[in-house]
């Protein structure tokens, strides 16, 4: 199966080969290898920049650079294979000459349109290219406010960008989950912004414009939460 993944950084960063349960966890920000080369055989990362070739040769060098460390190695040595004969690179006008007929699973992380002049309309572009995949088999979405801009709107705008583009798909099933504290954030960009005693921007869904509350309560037979149901029913009485 192949996994497509939108977003500024490649996520494929391992833990480092120490042995025991420590070289198995998964973190946030390392999500990736823990899940090569099952269930996923092949990743593709888009890059959020135009591939010329200096991009080109920095996303290859961050890209097998972090995969080829940590237990990952071990596991495709098992399996007969090298890590750089399944994985690869793409922004997304190349994406038109690709022919993927895999299953795939598509990824897409915000961060990806945070230097984008027109960041809806290319995250509308992204979204109906995935529909269109025959071979489709799941999209998520991570939404992370510490990559994102400091702005609170620019986040609400992709939100409310993103779920009238997912309700276009009649065939799709909606899981959203607003509500799960996943506690203390430990990426490092985080790290960084505590140890400069600046406060960490977390998603706080209460805050939502009116225009997405209602969107949310006029599709809420669509949309699955499963965390907190109560908050949920709360926010959408209020419109």
């Amino acid at each position: 199966m192949l996994l497509v993944n939108f977003d500024a950084h490649s996520d494929a960063t391992s833990l480092p080969n120490l042995g025991g349960p420590l070289s198995e966890r998964i973190q946030s920000y390392s999500w990736l290898s823990p899940l090569m080369p099952e269930p996923f055989s092949q990743y593709l990362w888009v890059v959020p920049g135009l591939m010329d070739d200096e991009y080109k040769a920095w996303a290859e060098s961050e890209l097998q650079r972090e995969m080829s460390r940590g237990p990952v190695v071990e596991r495709f040595r098992k399996h007969g294979g090298s890590i750089a004969s399944h994985t690869d690179l793409a922004d997304f006008p190349g994406l038109a000459d690709l022919n993927i007929s895999d299953p795939v699973v598509v990824s897409i992380d915000l961060d990806f349109f945070t230097r984008r002049s027109r960041y809806r309309e290319d995250l509308i572009a992204v979204l109906r290219w995935t529909a269109e995949l025959e071979s489709l088999q799941a999209v998520t979405v991570a939404v992370s406010p510490v990559y994102l801009p400091e702005d609170p709107n620019w986040m609400y705008q992709m939100l409310e960008t993103l779920f009238e583009e997912a309700l276009r798909n009649r065939n799709w099933s909606i899981r959203f989950e607003p509500f799960i504290d996943r506690g203390r954030e430990t990426s490092r960009w985080a790290l960084e912004m505590e140890a400069a005693e600046r406060e960490v921007p977390r998603l706080n869904i209460s805050e939502a414009p009116p225009s997405l509350i209602r969107l949310w309560a006029l599709n809420k037979k669509r949309i699955s939460v499963e965390f907190k149901t109560d908050s949920w029913k709360a926010l959408l009485d209020r419109y």
